[in-house]
């Protein structure tokens, strides 16, 4: 059985075109990208059926290495992008799986990925290597996680979230039962600062936020969204103005989460 390798490799020697190509590569890590590459180099009309993330990654522009850049040439050259979303492809594969796109490039290109949203979270977003974590040992702290977990085979990917174990009190190392990575202290000077800020982490628009941030399992800490101070308590209000969030994201919020 010829491998697709060699068939990689013989289509290049021989210059091979072909009037359309109609694809759905493997789907590991970044090798769909790489074979979506080398297609487009044999034909001017391709179909192609693979994931999607990469190309909607809302901090693609600050990632040093993103597929969004590395692949910056199928980016620019995508024609049109209709997506299928999880539970359309979970219900056509029949497993848990992910938005997919077909990609359409018949050699004009339309298709400009909107980053906007992270745009406007970053341009906002203190560093999350703070002065609550360089501050020295106080009495008010508190360990926050940085994982996902899973129950009963669903995935929930919180990347930043009060660090608890199962029988309630504050885990002594980075793994429990079902959790994932680990976690920081942030010591803050007052207990009301210390209220304010696991109020916040519980926010239902931060938790959307961090949600439509997150591409993959992992959000990097760096990106992960922080207030300016928490002498005070924040509200959901508050937050919509502080990132400028639009109507449409607002409405979405008070209607899903």
């Amino acid at each position: 059985m010829t491998s697709l390798s060699s068939l990689m490799k013989k289509s290049r020697r021989l210059k091979l075109m072909f009037d359309h190509i109609i694809m759905n590569p493997p789907y590991d890590k970044n090798l769909h990208l790489k074979i979506l590459r080398e297609a487009m180099k044999h034909s001017d009309d391709i179909v192609n059926l693979s994931p999607i993330r990469w190309l909607q990654d809302p901090l693609a522009e600050y990632k040093k290495n993103s597929d969004w850049k590395k692949f910056e040439d199928i980016r620019r050259g995508l024609s049109s992008l209709d997506i299928l979303t999880k539970k359309e492809t979970d219900a056509a594969f029949e497993i848990a799986c992910e938005p997919i796109g077909i990609y359409h490039f018949n050699g004009e290109a339309h298709y400009e990925p909107d980053l906007s949203f992270g745009k406007r979270i970053m341009e906002r977003t203190e560093k999350f290597y703070s002065d609550y974590m360089k501050h020295e040992e106080t009495p008010y702290w508190v360990p926050v996680a940085r994982f996902h977990w899973t129950i009963g085979g669903a995935e929930y990917f919180e990347p930043f979230t009060l660090a608890l174990s199962e029988n309630g009190t504050y885990a002594k190392s980075g793994w429990t039962k079902g959790l994932h990575d680990t976690y920081e202290i942030f010591y803050f000077d007052t207990e009301e600062e210390l209220k304010n800020f696991k109020e916040f982490l519980r926010l239902k628009s931060y938790m959307w936020i961090l949600g439509h941030l997150l591409v993959g399992k992992r959000l990097p800490t760096k990106y992960i969204p922080m207030m300016p101070d928490y002498t005070h308590p924040w509200t959901d209000e508050m937050l919509y103005n502080y990132f400028n969030l639009t109507e449409e994201e607002i409405k979405e919020i008070e209607k899903n989460v």
